[in-house]
């Protein structure tokens, strides 16, 4: 390769280099466990990171803590000149704690603090606790725990899930007060009565008298206690069968409620019985009256299926992941046939989030029915063609990024005695639209999504949030 190529690969490799989205740039130090980068990056470009750019740099220094606790016998790790260094450089604090387990790094989270959308606030809390209870102290495993039981879990149930069952094994619900520890239960019995966590067999009871629960999978391990008819949990299994005296099974790790202790037991000395489902609707009866919004997304949803809730016509449509997000692609329809959903009389907003592509057609994203008798009539519908929102027929004024996740907030009057008037906000600014049925002539709404044809237009929605 003669001098000129190599000035040409070098400025190409630049250019590529340059051309990355801050986005872009952050993901790849973090898979490629960069996090000095990553940081020293996210310091240099704070005041112009989004809101899912300052949850990645949060992640990033989640990671660097447990990888400094993870290598504390290095010397270098806990030598107080080279954290000072890495202060000055990725501008964040760093402190050395004393703890049972030796001096431990701790990285104040300067990204997560910056951050106002709700949902990115609450994936940094649960993420944390991801990337960092296996080098946490019990205590500031029960102090992140104790602010998670405060998130709503209906759009984290994979995340409360796996965060959960780690908690047992742990023993981290022995550590909570008492009202803590209460709602911990009520969430886990939420939890299985929700068919995308599979958790419905995992409650027992054992059975026969002075059941050895043991350290390990086996008989060789130490026993823990005796157990009579206790309530358990599972938590985990050994997968080999085995057969000790005339009884065959496997190795069950479980979480016994009486005496906070995890431990191992042969599964015949386990009996399946339901999961609570009073606790689980009282749960979801709470959460709904405290955060006073339904949400409606796609994450579980299979695509050769109609989604969870909706009726109506349903054509298999393509399933679409941006940015973790599951999306339920909408194409061009010229008719109103689509799948449907209930939504109460009393609803104020929808939020709705979405992403468009290049749309030569316009693609209605969702429209709003209201309910009478069982007929129904169509009062708004919203719509986007090439950069274009559109709110039945009128353009609105606002600026649209194609290639981004955009939520809009459709508004319901709040008038009972006179026609019913909608409003769209996003980026500041509002437009109005007046339909021609009284409120008091509505039973309640239905959000529907619309069963095109598949075409080179279209758009995906992402979430509805109903309040």
């Amino acid at each position: 390769m003669n001098r000129l190529h190599l000035k040409c690969f070098f400025l190409i490799i630049l250019f590529l280099n340059c051309s990355k989205s801050n986005l872009e740039k952050l993901n790849s130090y973090l898979e490629k466990e960069e996090y000095e980068k990553l940081l020293e990056f996210s310091y240099k470009k704070k005041s112009s990171l989004t809101e899912e750019e300052l949850y990645i740099s949060s992640v990033g220094i989640s990671k660097f803590q447990n990888f400094l606790r993870k290598n504390k016998t290095e010397e270098k790790y806990t030598n107080q000149k080279y954290l000072e260094s890495l202060e000055k450089k990725l501008g964040i604090k760093i402190k050395l704690i004393n703890t049972d387990n030796g001096k431990l790094a701790t990285i104040d989270d300067i990204y997560e603090r910056l951050i106002s959308n709700k949902y990115y606030k609450n994936k940094c809390l649960l993420d944390k606790y991801k990337y960092t209870f296996k080098s946490n102290e019990t205590t500031e495993n029960s102090f992140l725990l104790t602010d998670i039981l405060e998130i709503d879990p209906r759009l984290f149930l994979q995340e409360f899930k796996t965060i959960w069952i780690e908690a047992m094994k742990l023993g981290i619900p022995s550590s909570l007060s008492s009202e803590s520890k209460e709602k911990f239960i009520k969430i886990l019995h939420f939890l299985a009565s929700k068919e995308e966590t599979d958790l419905k067999k995992f409650f027992f009871v054992t059975e026969g008298t002075n059941v050895n629960l043991r350290s390990g999978p086996g008989t060789e391990n130490a026993n823990l206690e005796k157990l009579n008819k206790d309530e358990v949990f599972q938590i985990d299994s050994d997968f080999n069968t085995t057969t000790i005296g005339n009884k065959t099974g496997k190795w069950i790790q479980i979480y016994v409620w009486r005496t906070d202790t995890a431990g191992w037991i042969f599964s015949p000395f386990l009996k399946n019985i339901d999961y609570d489902s009073n606790k689980a609707i009282a749960y979801e009866r709470e959460i709904s009256e405290q955060t006073n919004f339904t949400a409606i997304d796609f994450n579980e949803w299979d695509p050769e299926q109609i989604p969870d809730g909706f009726y109506g016509n349903y054509s298999s449509t393509k399933k679409e992941i941006v940015d973790a997000n599951v999306g339920f692609t909408v194409y061009p329809s010229k008719r109103e046939k689509g799948i449907c959903k209930k939504i109460k009389k009393e609803t104020k907003k929808i939020s709705i989030s979405f992403m468009s592509e290049e749309n030569s057609e316009k693609v209605i994203l969702f429209y709003l029915k209201g309910v009478l008798n069982n007929l129904s009539t169509t009062l708004v519908r919203l719509a986007i063609k090439e950069d274009k929102i559109y709110l039945d027929e009128k353009v609105l004024d606002i600026e649209f990024n194609k290639k981004k996740i955009k939520n809009i907030e459709l508004n319901i009057s709040k008038e009972s005695d006179s026609h019913v008037e909608f409003s769209i906000s996003a980026n500041n600014k509002e437009f109005f639209e007046t339909s021609k049925i009284n409120r008091s002539e509505i039973d309640f709404w239905e959000i529907c999504i619309p069963q095109g044809n598949k075409s080179s237009s279209k758009a995906i929605l992402f979430s509805f949030t109903i309040y």
